[in-house]
């Protein structure tokens, strides 16, 4: 069976005719789930801006959300070559890109949904960890993650498991409209320190929220492993912060922030940026970008942050 789309084929023929196809395609079923990644450089680094990557229960679905990686990345990338206001950033926080199917205006709507969720995610767990706001901290039990278990245990197979905290940080959003609900899970692994991932969706879809945890989770895990297995040093920013608390040389800093409650909500202030990103394939695919007011900095800054 062919694993290109009908929507996929095209972009990827575009792709090549600007000399950005894939160096191969790659894809591994997890139980009930695929792992597709689009490898456009091959390189010994933890985690690389060169691999792309999907996870659905839908193998055609994670191509292409594998795919929309590589060009909500390229938008930026481009966009910033370019000297597009809304791409002069150092890093894409609040970037994301949605597939134009059935229509642009629907792609629209949840491009901006999901720039949205991430500006919210990481404002407000950059500024949780760093001005110690409140949150509700507990004890995570892996049976609530229904039908996201083969995930879970693919984390744990390459990195073992010792316990789960979920950490839901307070915050009031401007439009009282919204019900989005940021969830963190700080994954303490046997013998070692820890490994982190969020995700923030609506109260109403805790599944997809819980997916998303785990989908960057498992990149998390697999990172650490291969430092693990074949001694590969950390290099950039994101890579020595992974390692230093995957270590656990980061343990105290946690566990201090674990057991710091208190009912400081944080306020989110007004959007910065809330626009499409202009790019050459928006005829496939819309990339939206929303930033709110001095957003913090997510992976900036020092390395005893657990921001990643």
């Amino acid at each position: 069976m062919n694993l290109i789309t009908p929507l996929l084929k095209p972009l990827l023929i575009k792709l090549k005719s600007k000399n950005l196809k894939p160096l191969k395609i790659q894809q591994t079923k997890i139980l009930d789930y695929y792992l597709s990644n689009f490898v456009f450089e091959e390189g010994h680094n933890l985690i690389t801006n060169s691999v792309f990557t999907g996870i659905s229960q839908d193998k055609n679905l994670s191509l292409l959300k594998a795919l929309c990686e590589f060009i909500e990345r390229n938008a930026f990338k481009s966009g910033k070559k370019m000297g597009l206001k809304i791409c002069q950033t150092e890093r894409s926080d609040g970037f994301a890109a949605f597939p134009n199917y059935p229509n642009r205006e629907i792609a629209l709507k949840n491009a901006r949904k999901n720039a949205l969720n991430e500006a919210i995610e990481r404002f407000v767990w950059a500024t949780w960890w760093d001005n110690q706001t409140g949150s509700h901290i507990e004890k995570f039990s892996p049976k609530d993650l229904n039908n996201s278990i083969p995930l879970l245990n693919t984390i744990n197979f390459y990195t073992p498991i010792e316990s789960i905290y979920k950490i839901e940080p307070y915050f009031l959003n401007t439009n009282k409209d919204l019900d989005e609900k940021l969830i963190i899970f700080f994954v303490k692994l046997k013998n070692h320190g820890y490994i982190s991932a969020g995700a923030v969706d609506t109260s109403k879809n805790l599944n997809l929220i819980y997916q998303r945890c785990l989908s960057e989770l498992i990149r998390h895990s697999l990172a650490y492993h291969r430092y693990l297995t074949y001694k590969i040093l950390p290099k950039t920013i994101y890579e020595k912060r992974l390692v230093f608390f995957a270590n656990g040389k980061g343990n105290q800093l946690v566990e201090s922030r674990l057991r710091s409650i208190n009912n400081k909500y944080i306020r989110l202030p007004k959007l910065y940026f809330d626009n499409i990103v202009p790019h050459e394939f928006e005829k496939y695919i819309t990339v939206y970008r929303c930033l709110f007011e001095n957003q913090p900095p997510f992976i900036g800054g020092k390395i005893e942050r657990l921001c990643l």
